[in-house]
């Protein structure tokens, strides 16, 4: 995506002053939208959709390299006065207090963005360079015609990618000027990402959305959108991501955040900011930034975007864990503020993720709130081979939670099953198609 097109000769040097929390762990995000925007697309993902405004995925083909479909071979980027160049993970890192936290880079991943536009990447070099994640381009509206189209190195990269070792994300070039636009291209983005799976590729990272028309310097479909309509899209795009099982995230820059969103209306989305300067004064909370667009990495001819990414996104493989003793859950980062609630021993929920100030994020009974770290720890399943007859209807779950982020199906009162583990004889594990699922007894 190079930057926002035109802002790209700032300098891109390397302090930032972030104001999120630093993961020490993986963990799995799933935020409470305002909005759940749901419809009925024949897709694994979205089976559970129920809305009767079907979207109809469009025929799409493979871009050419250089189609002038491609907003990026039309935009004047100015780079040829740059002469500055950044190295992979050559940056320090602030919290919002100012302080050093170099001692928790461990917390941090370093990652690129690539197109069709880097060309044709050695990907066991880029791995061997030290990149961690990759943010990949699947495709793009076009800014004249409006057609979908795939990237035209999506399937090599997304491939070279998973063959080296490296977590995934991808990101959309959007033009949409309607909110059914950008759920047709969220759509597509999702079926294309569900046969990836299904072929044994991963998405741990986010599925962002990419708006950039107002930089666009030739005549483009979108150039005169409100402020309103984009929003609008936006949310309808990453609604759809979210509700189909991916991690939604808005990429853009500080200038275009504040200038052309409503930012009330998506500041609980996670965001990918886009800002090459020394020190970025940007306030709002952020996700992943991208620091340059001079990068240099081995296995990539030219400059490449970097980005560091403040969590480590993984699937929510083992999300559960016990209260090893009474604690106190506050609603707020701060410890010291916020009301708080006590809860006690041997009571399950489900952790979203660890921080490095020593608290981790939970989930339990509808709040999100904080505990201590060194005050949890994982909950044990016992092995058992065990018949079970289910006494009424039950939900089936990829993990042992009660979130229907997880729920993967249902058994009917009077179902026999082989419970193969148990929790406390509340949790059950069985084998399904193959793989271990939960019920909740």
């Amino acid at each position: 995506m190079s930057v926002i097109s035109g802002v790209c000769f700032l300098l891109c040097l390397a302090l930032v002053v972030p104001l999120v929390y630093v993961t020490k762990n993986g963990f799995y995000i799933e935020k409470p939208y305002t909005e759940v925007i749901t419809q009925s697309v024949s897709t694994p993902s979205s089976s559970q959709q129920s809305s009767t405004d079907e979207i109809v995925i469009p025929e799409v083909e493979i871009a050419d390299e250089n189609s002038k479909e491609d907003t990026k071979n039309n935009t004047d980027m100015n780079n040829d006065k740059l002469e500055q160049s950044e190295v992979l993970g050559d940056i320090t890192i602030y919290d919002s207090v100012n302080t050093v936290i170099s001692e928790h880079w461990q917390a941090l991943s370093y990652g690129i963005d690539v197109s069709s536009h880097d060309g044709k990447i050695d990907w066991k070099k880029v791995a061997a360079a030290g990149v961690e994640f990759v943010m990949i381009r699947m495709g793009y509206r076009g800014y004249v015609t409006g057609k979908i189209v795939q990237d035209a190195y999506f399937e090599r990269n997304i491939k070279g990618a998973a063959e080296n070792g490296i977590a995934i994300g991808v990101y959309f070039y959007s033009t949409a000027i309607t909110e059914a636009e950008a759920r047709q291209e969220a759509a597509w983005v999702c079926q294309m990402l569900d046969e990836k799976a299904a072929e044994g590729i991963k998405i741990l990272y986010p599925v962002a959305y990419d708006f950039e028309e107002f930089f666009n310097k030739q005549k483009s479909r979108a150039e005169n959108l409100s402020r309103q309509q984009l929003t609008k899209n936006t949310i309808a795009f990453l609604n759809y991501v979210s509700s189909s099982g991916y991690n939604p995230m808005l990429y853009a820059s500080k200038s275009s955040i504040t200038d052309y969103w409503d930012f009330a209306a998506i500041k609980d989305y996670d965001f990918w900011l886009a800002h090459y300067v020394e020190s970025t004064n940007y306030k709002g909370e952020y996700a992943m930034w991208q620091y340059t667009c001079r990068g240099k990495v081995d296995g990539i001819k030219g400059y490449t975007d970097l980005n560091v990414s403040y969590y480590r996104y993984v699937y929510p493989s083992e999300p559960i864990e016990c209260i090893n003793d009474a604690v106190t859950v506050y609603n707020s980062y701060n410890k010291n503020s916020g009301e708080g609630g006590i809860i006690v021993k041997g009571v399950i929920y489900e952790r979203i993720r660890t921080l490095v100030t020593g608290w981790s994020e939970i989930r339990y009974n509808g709040m999100v709130g904080y505990v201590k770290t060194d005050e949890i720890k994982k909950a044990e399943f016992t092995k058992c081979d065990e018949t079970l007859t289910l006494d009424s209807k039950k939900h089936i779950y990829s993990v042992a939670a009660t979130n229907d982020t997880y729920k993967v199906g249902t058994l009917a009162a009077g179902t026999k099953i082989q419970a193969t583990a148990t929790y406390k004889n509340k949790w059950y594990e069985f084998i399904r198609d193959g793989e271990k699922v939960y019920i909740k007894w």
